[in-house]
């Protein structure tokens, strides 16, 4: 599970979108909303908004659904899948993804972590070069099995990066 913390250590730009998506995908706990509606609150150009301060003050699992709806109804307007879904998805991914890459060492371990996420996540396509249990799409022959896997993993990522 990622964190405010970890989006802005990875330079992930974030929105009630991508908040919206990360509780309903369990990337984020409930409490980044009310984290993220205290952050607002904060900042220079805020201006009163009656459900932000209701968020502000905290939110338990008996209203979760009631409050998702109310910030994708009044913020995002997104739906399963849509492109902006898709997106907002991509970037909790490139989180998640950073930091299993710098928490864990073992290169086998890594990988292992990455295609639990893969699995998570249901098979996302651009994900299958680096996955140490589907067939090889890129390969230097040059580097070992695990060591081209990494490097496909890297070379997403850096892609991944740019995109976002």
């Amino acid at each position: 599970m990622i964190n405010l913390e970890l989006l802005n250590k990875y330079q992930v730009r974030y929105n009630w979108c991508t908040i919206f998506v990360g509780v309903k995908l369990g990337f984020l706990k409930s409490s980044s909303i009310t984290d993220y509606a205290i952050l607002v609150m904060g900042e220079s150009d805020y201006e009163s908004d009656d459900l932000i301060n209701e968020l502000a003050w905290g939110i338990n699992e008996d209203n979760l659904n009631y409050f998702l709806s109310k910030i994708n109804e009044k913020y995002c307007h997104i739906y399963v899948e849509d492109e902006k879904w898709e997106k907002e998805l991509r970037r909790l991914r490139y989180c998640a993804l950073s930091y299993l890459h710098d928490t864990i060492d073992d290169k086998s371990e890594l990988l292992n972590a990455i295609s639990l996420l893969y699995d998570t996540l249901n098979y996302p396509e651009d994900m299958v070069s680096f996955i140490d249990y589907m067939p090889p799409t890129k390969i230097d022959e040059s580097l070992s099995s695990q060591d081209n896997l990494l490097k496909n993993f890297n070379d997403f990522m850096e892609k991944e990066r740019e995109f976002l």
